[in-house]
C-alpha cells in the first residue's frame, strides 16, 4: 500500500491497520507520526522519559532532538607548511554521523554557506566536533561544542564566532548551531507521577502498554559517554564550558568587515522540502516481504563520510597529547572508598617496554624473467611484488610493472617486544592474471638494531633484494621529539608511509561510582580507546559500579603535538559527577638510529638516493618566464673526509643548448650546501609544460676518470602547479630515470 507523507504531516499522528494491495489477503498495523520541533528546553525531560518507556525489537532509540548546524565561514586560518594558503574544508562529527563541507579554493578566509542536521538521542551527553583541514590531508584546527550548552542559550541557538583549537590565536569560525526538541504527540501521555505509566499506542487503539522499571521490558541499547583526554589542566565543568565557547581573548570581536552572525537560507532548520505546488513528492511505499532490520539501516543518509566519525576524530583534531593527571581524592565520596581506592595504577612490569620494527623495502636486482615473449625465444620481464610477514603481521608491496630491477622505496612498521623471536619472512612474486609466479624468498635475515644490506634470494636462479631493517627502541626524553619529527620531513616513501614519532602506552586500571542503568541495575561497563584510525576495546565487566579491567594497549603516534586520545564508555547510560576512571598514559619517543645519522650529515633515504635538493618552481604569466630557485642540498654522500665541492646544473630537456642550461656557484667542502640562487627561462606556458627539468648535483673536484655526478632528478613540469608555485625537497638518484 502507498501512504502519502503529506497526509501524515497534516494529520500529525495516525494509528491504524492498512490493507495490503496486489495480494489475496493481509494487512499491516502502523503508527505513523509527524514529529515537529520546538525550541522549548523544558520539553526535553518529557521526551527523554518517553525514551525510557519505549523499547523496540530492532533496538532503535527515539531521537530527542534535531541539531541544525550552519557552516558560514572562517577567517585568519594559518598557512600550510609549504607557505601556501589552505584549501579549507570542514568535517562535522556527532556520534556516528559525519558530514563534510565543500573544499574551498586556496584562501585564509573560506566561506561555505552549507547547512547540516543531526539526530540527537540525548542532548545532555552528545558532543559536536568540527575539524578543519586542508584538502582533508593536513589538519588546521578543531572546535568542540557540547550539545548540552545549547540548552542554556536563548532559543537554544548558538550563533557567533568561535576560536579554533590547534590553529593560530586569531583563527575563528562562524557557525550557527540550533537545537530543536522533537515534540512527539506520545509525550502527552507521559505524566510526572511516580510509579507505573500508561502510554496510549494511538488514538485508534484501545490497548494500553504498562511501562515499569523492569529491565526486561527495555532493550539494552548502549549509549556512550565520550571522555577526551585533553591537554588542558583539570578544570571544573563551568570552567570547561567557558573554554569551549568563549571567543579569543586577544580579539573578542571579529574584524569590522566580517559579519557578527550567520545568515543562513530561510529553509535552514526545516525538516522537509515540498515541491513547488506544496505537495510532498515521496509517498511511503509498503511491500510485504521478509526484512531483517538493523538500527543503523534506519538512519537517514548522512552525506559522504571518510569512515565512522569517531575513527577520524583523533586524526584531524589538532590537540597535543596530554600528561594524564589522576585525582588522588574525591571529596564527594565517603571515606570508606578513599581507603580502598588506589591513587595510581599498578601495571605489569612489562608495561611500556615495546619498540618498533621498521622494515624499509628498497629495491631488487637480477630477478628471474617469468613472462616469456615469442614462446620463450625472447627474454621477457616480470611484474614483481613483495610479501613480508613478521609475527603474523603481514605487509604487501606495490606491483612494479615489467621490471627485473624494481625500486619500491616502501616502509612498514610493527610493534614488538625486545624479547620477540619472530622471524622476518620475505617472499617475492611475479603478478599474473591467473596465478602468481614465485621469484624467491629470504632466509637468515639479520636482526641487529640497524642493518642495511643486500640479501640473496633462495630457491631461484638469480635475484637479490635490498632491505634496511631497524629496531627502534623508545626513550622518555621529550627533547628528542623535534629531531624525530625532522626525520619525518626528510623521508618520503612510495606507499605514503610516515614514520611514527612515538608510542603511546595506555593502561586501563579501573573506574568507580559509575551510575546505575535506567532499569536500576548496575552496568556491565566497558571502554573504547580511539587514537587516529586505531581503536581498542576493553573487556566488558560483570555488573558493578566499580569495574576493574587491568588491560594495556599501545598506539603508534605520528605527531604527539596534534593527536588526541579519546576514551568512550560502552554500555553506560551517561556518567555522574562522581564517576572517575583510573588510567596510566605513558608517551615514549621512538629513538631511531637514522636521527643520529642525519646529525652526522648522512641521510639513508630511499633506494639509490644520494641526498636531496630543495627547489622552488613557478611561472609568471605576464612576463612569460619560468623561474627556478635553487635553495640547498642535504644528505650528500662522500667517500672523502674533506667533503665535496659541489654545484648544481639545470637543463630544460629535450633541448641541450646553451639557452636551456644554467648552473650555480661552487660550494666548497660541504655535504649540506646552501646556494639560494635564482634562474629565469623565457618561454611560453605551453612550451614550459612540454619540458622536463633535469637537475644534476655535481662534484667540481672529481678526478678525470670518475663521474662528476653525485645525484640527479628529472621533473616533468606538466605535473607541477607552476601558477601557484611549488617549493619542496626532491630526492636525488644515482641515475635519473
Amino acid at each position: 500500500c502507498n501512504i502519502s507523507v503529506r497526509d501524515i504531516i497534516h494529520s500529525q499522528y495516525t494509528d491504524q491497520w492498512y490493507t495490503l494491495n496486489d495480494v489475496k489477503s493481509g494487512r499491516v498495523h502502523l503508527v505513523l507520526e509527524w514529529v515537529p520541533t520546538v525550541s522549548e528546553p523544558d520539553r526535553l525531560d518529557q521526551v527523554l522519559q518517553l525514551q525510557s518507556l519505549q523499547s523496540y525489537q530492532n533496538k532503535a532509540v527515539p531521537s530527542a532532538a534535531l541539531l541544525f548546524v550552519y557552516m558560514d565561514r572562517a577567517h585568519s586560518l594559518p598557512f600550510k607548511k609549504s607557505g601556501k594558503e589552505p584549501k579549507a574544508g570542514a568535517e562535522l562529527v556527532l556520534g556516528k554521523t559525519t558530514y563534510r563541507t565543500k573544499v574551498c579554493d586556496r584562501t585564509n578566509s573560506p566561506q561555505w554557506d552549507e547547512a547540516f542536521y543531526f539526530l540527537v538521542r540525548d542532548p545532555r551527553e552528545e558532543i559536536l566536533i568540527v575539524k578543519l583541514s586542508s584538502a582533508w590531508d593536513q589538519a588546521i584546527g578543531s572546535l568542540v561544542v557540547p550539545v548540552k550548552e545549547l540548552l542554556s542559550e536563548p532559543d537554544l541557538v548558538l550563533d557567533q564566532w568561535l576560536s579554533l583549537d590547534g590553529a593560530s590565536p586569531d583563527s575563528q569560525i562562524l557557525l550557527r548551531a540550533e537545537l530543536k526538541i522533537l515534540n512527539s504527540k506520545m509525550t502527552e501521555g507521559v505524566g510526572v507521577q511516580q510509579g507505573p505509566e500508561t502510554i496510549p499506542l494511538g488514538r485508534d487503539s484501545e490497548e494500553l502498554v504498562t511501562a515499569t522499571n523492569e529491565e526486561e521490558q527495555h532493550s539494552e541499547v548502549p549509549s556512550e559517554e565520550s571522555v577526551a583526554v585533553s591537554s588542558q589542566p583539570s578544570i571544573s565543568e563551568s570552567e570547561e564550558e567557558e573554554v569551549v565557547f568563549k571567543a579569543a581573548k586577544e580579539d573578542p570581536s571579529p574584524p569590522e568587515t566580517l559579519p557578527t552572525h550567520t545568515s543562513p537560507d530561510p529553509s535552514f532548520d526545516t525538516e522537509i522540502e515540498e515541491s513547488e505546488d506544496g505537495e510532498v513528492e515521496e509517498p511511503i511505499t509498503i511491500t510485504q516481504q521478509s526484512v531483517t532490520a538493523d538500527t543503523e539501516d534506519l538512519q537517514p543518509w548522512h552525506g559522504p563520510t571518510a569512515g565512522s566519525g569517531i575513527e577520524d576524530i583523533a586524526r584531524a583534531t589538532v590537540s597535543s597529547l596530554p600528561s594524564v593527571s589522576v585525582p588522588e581524592e574525591a571529596e564527594a565520596m565517603p571515606d570508606v572508598f578513599l581507603e580502598t581506592r588506589p591513587p595510581h595504577t599498578t601495571p605489569n612490569p612489562s608495561f611500556g617496554t615495546e619498540g618498533v620494527m621498521r622494515i624499509h623495502l628498497l629495491e631488487a636486482q637480477d630477478l628471474v624473467a617469468m613472462d616469456k615473449l615469442m614462446g620463450g625465444l625472447k627474454k621477457g620481464k616480470s611484474d614483481p611484488y613483495v610479501k613480508i610477514n613478521i609475527g603474523g603481521v603481514k605487509f604487501k608491496s606495490l606491483v612494479i610493472k615489467e621490471n627485473l630491477n624494481p625500486t619500491w622505496n616502501e616502509m612498514y612498521e610493527t610493534v614488538l617486544t625486545p624479547q620477540a623471536r619472530e622471524e622476518i619472512q620475505v617472499e617475492l612474486y611475479d603478478k599474473d592474471i591467473d596465478s602468481d609466479d614465485f621469484l624467491g624468498r629470504l632466509s637468515d635475515v639479520i636482526r641487529s638494531q640497524y642493518t642495511d644490506q643486500w640479501y640473496t634470494l633462495n630457491e631461484v636462479k638469480s635475484g637479490r633484494v635490498h632491505l634496511l631493517l631497524e629496531w627502534v627502541p623508545t626513550v622518555s626524553e621529550p627533547d628528542r621529539l623535534d629531531q624525530v619529527l625532522q626525520l619525518q620531513s626528510l623521508q618520503s616513501y612510495q606507499n605514503k608511509a610516515v614514520p611514527s614519532a612515538a608510542l603511546l602506552f595506555v593502561y586501563m586500571d579501573r573506574a568507580h561510582s559509575l551510575p546505575l542503568k535506567k532499569s536500576g541495575k548496575e552496568p556491565k561497563a566497558g571502554a573504547e580507546l580511539v587514537l587516529g584510525k586505531t581503536t581498542y576495546r576493553t573487556k566488558v565487566c560483570d555488573r558493578t559500579n566499580s569495574p576493574q579491567w587491568d588491560e594495556a594497549f599501545y598506539f603508534l603516534v605520528r605527531d604527539p603535538k596534534e593527536e588526541m586520545l579519546i576514551v568512550k564508555w560502552l554500555r553506560l547510560d551517561g556518567a555522574s559527577p562522581d564517576s572517575q576512571i583510573l588510567l596510566r598514559a605513558e608517551l615514549k619517543i621512538l629513538d631511531s638510529k637514522i636521527v643520529e645519522l642525519i646529525g652526522q650529515g648522512t641521510l639513508p633515504c630511499a633506494a639509490g638516493n644520494c641526498g636531496q635538493v630543495k627547489l622552488s618552481l613557478s611561472y609568471a604569466s605576464k612576463e612569460k618566464k619560468l623561474t627556478i630557485a635553487v635553495h640547498a642540498c642535504r644528505g650528500l654522500e662522500s667517500s672523502s673526509k674533506d667533503g665535496l665541492d659541489t654545484y648544481i646544473s639545470l637543463m630544460l630537456l629535450p633541448d641541450k643548448t646553451k639557452a636551456t642550461k644554467r648552473k650555480t656557484s661552487v660550494k666548497k667542502r660541504d655535504l649540506n650546501p646552501e646556494y639560494n640562487e635564482r634562474f629565469e627561462f623565457d618561454l611560453s606556458v605551453e612550451e614550459a609544460r612540454r619540458r622536463r627539468l633535469s637537475v644534476s648535483v655535481k662534484n667540481s673536484s672529481a678526478s678525470f676518470r670518475s663521474s662528476d655526478i653525485i645525484g640527479q632528478v628529472h621533473i616533468e613540469l606538466a605535473q607541477i602547479d607552476m601558477a601557484s608555485g611549488v617549493t619542496e625537497w626532491f630526492d636525488l638518484k644515482e641515475e635519473a630515470e
